[in-house]
């Protein structure tokens, strides 16, 4: 596990959950007009048409030398006409409040993952972090801590003889001391055979 990569998630999953909010909180409020303007076009097509018969019948006065009865008719034709489109207007309205619930119920959805993910995230960095204080205070007691184990079996034949670069320069420098050792025993040798 890395910190770093470890503390990125916790901060973008942050970043998004804060950007997913703001949406959800959108999506809410226009959600919430559309079914409140649904609503009130559901009730305006019943008592506009109600009332404005009951209008009619009180008002209407005989023009052009239509019956009454005809105009009234008339009229309350219209007026029908006029709380059918409201019907309609009402049930379109609240198919697009459906929708746009349905679009708050997605956000929500997509909140409580990138919740989940994020309090995991955390859960592994507090994890890490208690792992890195624990080998801190092993070493300062003086106590060797294990170290992570290879994953390959390259990297654990690389950990047990070291790498080719590692191994040739140990193989020099080991070429070059016995060098150094042969040459300090000459001249030595060198040094009590002229004092003697």
């Amino acid at each position: 596990m890395n910190l770093n990569k470890s503390i990125l998630k916790v901060d973008i999953t942050n970043d998004i959950g804060a950007d997913l909010e703001d949406s959800l909180d959108g999506e809410q409020k226009t959600a919430s007009e559309l079914a409140g303007g649904a609503a009130a076009l559901k009730q305006a097509a019943i008592k506009v048409p109600r009332d404005l018969v009951a209008k009619v019948e009180e008002d209407v006065k005989i023009k052009d030398g239509l019956a009454e009865h005809e105009v009234r008719k008339m009229i309350k034709e219209y007026l029908t006409r006029a709380g059918d489109f409201l019907q309609h207007l009402s049930a379109v309205e609240q198919q697009k409040a459906t929708t746009q619930g349905g679009r708050v119920e997605g956000l929500r959805q997509a909140m409580t993952l990138i919740k989940k993910q994020r309090d995991a995230e955390q859960v592994k960095l507090k994890q890490m972090l208690a792992l890195a204080q624990e080998q801190e205070d092993a070493t300062v007691a003086g106590v060797a801590v294990p170290s992570e184990t290879p994953r390959t079996a390259a990297e654990a034949a690389r950990a047990a003889h070291g790498s080719l670069a590692d191994r040739r320069t140990a193989a020099t420098t080991k070429k070059t001391a016995k060098k150094k050792k042969t040459a300090k025993k000459k001249t030595k040798k060198a040094k009590t055979t002229a004092t003697t």
